[in-house]
């Protein structure tokens, strides 16, 4: 009623020359449109900052992926001379126009750091640009102390501790043909590592122990018994092993799983050219195993069996041994074996023999820390 009354005194007003009651629409549709322009400027000005802003983004995470991939190309090679030129490369590869970039290499780390200038597209009334910095810090290979899986059911004994550095497992040593389990004939050991091939000349007459006494074992690290040995063998056990560990090991030479398990294993990779092989790239054929290098321990289960108590003829516990760090080598099939023992007949069929291959990289999973018997986790990036 109050709105009906209103509206009759304004026409009853207009009709007799009055002012009108109600407020004039022109005015406040002018403060209006001026609140909507002043609302759509925010409202572009806040768009291109956050356009802007994504765009900055994208570049500094694109920045960032490229000094990633450069530090690690360079920690991949060193430390050979290579480094810097690798991580350059990487870095044109991935990322060209840059403002500046900086490589600092110090063994075994290597840091890339990027510079470059960001123009901006709708935001330079507030600023024409942003200065982007990025950097990453890779370390190279690094021995591992932890193998996440592949650990191999026998061992060599560890070669850098017999005072002879010929059969070190080191990168000089690269191809080298090392026993990793002795065959079938009772023989005497030759060497105290199984490193070197022995000769039948030479140890005919040998007095040095005889194999029989523990030098064919096997590792029981999935189990007790032949099948479980055949299954680590072919497949690799899939167990966590870390350096440090004791492991329990069983006599016997276990011929025919080894003949059959080898075979097995190297199925269609028999005619692989050892020549060929890739140490960084291959190492997931079947050809590459990742044995155990181990300490014996003396009967206490305590102290280490050295070289000297072994030619000092004491004894050492036959059923335990403790695990010093893995080593890669590529597996010889029957055929390359050829006579291993040296008595002139060539099937060999139960001794294992494999060619040392330093640079291989671990399992994913497996962690660095351990000492260098050429089996490693790749390079990484760093904090």
């Amino acid at each position: 009623m109050m709105l009906l009354r209103l509206f009759r005194a304004n026409r009853s007003h207009r009709k007799g020359g009055g002012e009108s009651l109600l407020p004039p629409f022109s005015s406040n549709k002018g403060a209006t449109l001026a609140f909507v322009a002043i609302l759509i400027v925010v409202l572009l000005i806040f768009t291109s900052i956050v356009v802007d802003i994504g765009y900055i983004a994208i570049i500094k995470n694109k920045m960032q992926m490229s000094v990633d991939s450069a530090a690690l190309a360079g920690a991949t090679y060193l430390p050979f001379g290579t480094a810097y030129d690798k991580a350059v490369s990487s870095l044109d590869n991935n990322y060209s126009g840059y403002d500046n970039f900086a490589i600092s290499i110090d063994d075994p780390y290597v840091t890339v750091s990027l510079t470059d200038t960001v123009d901006h597209f709708f935001a330079k009334v507030i600023r024409s640009n942003t200065e982007l910095t990025v950097d990453a810090t890779a370390i190279r290979r690094q021995p591992i102390s932890v193998l996440s899986t592949g650990l191999m059911p026998f061992f060599i004994i560890n070669p850098n501790t017999n005072y002879d550095p010929d059969d070190d497992l080191k990168l000089s040593n690269y191809g080298k043909r090392y026993i990793l389990i002795y065959g079938e004939d009772n023989i005497s050991i030759q060497d105290w590592a199984n490193g070197n091939l022995p000769f039948w000349e030479e140890f005919q007459n040998s007095h040095l122990k005889n194999n029989s006494e523990g030098w064919r074992d096997i590792l029981r690290v999935d189990g007790n018994g032949a099948s479980a040995f055949y299954e680590s063998f072919v497949n690799g056990s899939q167990r966590q092993s870390d350096i440090g560990d004791t492991e329990e090991i069983e006599t016997g030479n276990v011929v025919g799983p080894k003949f059959k398990a080898r075979k097995d294993r190297l199925t269609g990779e028999e005619d692989l050219d050892f020549y060929e092989f890739n140490p960084r790239t291959d190492a997931g054929l079947k050809r590459v195993i990742f044995v155990p290098v181990i300490s014996i321990l003396k009967e206490n289960l305590t102290d280490i069996f050295t070289i000297d108590d072994y030619f000092a003829d004491e004894d050492w516990e036959h059923r335990y041994v403790i695990i010093d760090g893995y080593a890669p080598f590529w597996l010889l099939t029957e055929q390359e074996n050829g006579d291993v023992d040296g008595d002139g007949k060539p099937n060999d069929k139960a001794w294992l023999v494999g060619k040392y291959i330093p640079g291989v990289y671990a399992p994913r999973g497996s962690k660095p820390g351990g000492p260098d018997f050429g089996l490693y986790a790749p390079p990484r990036l760093v904090e």
